[in-house]
């Protein structure tokens, strides 16, 4: 039979070993971002086109490129200058 101290003392021991395991997830997680350096830098321009001073939508899908076409490891001009 458990007493009152038994079950007082297992639960401290419950809470001390989740709230170290939390404390450890967090500084793993927030070490992972301090010390995490991106390769490479990939940017997307913000452009307009203007005719007679009159912007030209381009909103349709024919001026726009899937994802895929958006990376590559070799430099390719066509990988670096897209919409």
């Amino acid at each position: 039979m458990m007493t009152k101290s038994t079950i007082s003392e297992n639960r401290r021991i419950i809470i001390t070993v989740v709230v170290s395991f939390l404390a450890g997830a967090f500084w793993l997680f927030a070490l992972r971002f301090v010390t995490l350096k991106p390769d490479n830098v990939h940017y997307h321009a913000n452009f307009a086109v203007f005719v007679d001073e009159e912007r030209l939508e381009l909103d349709s899908p024919l001026f726009y490129e899937e994802i895929q076409a958006c990376g590559g490891e070799e430099f390719n001009p066509k990988n670096r200058v897209h919409l």
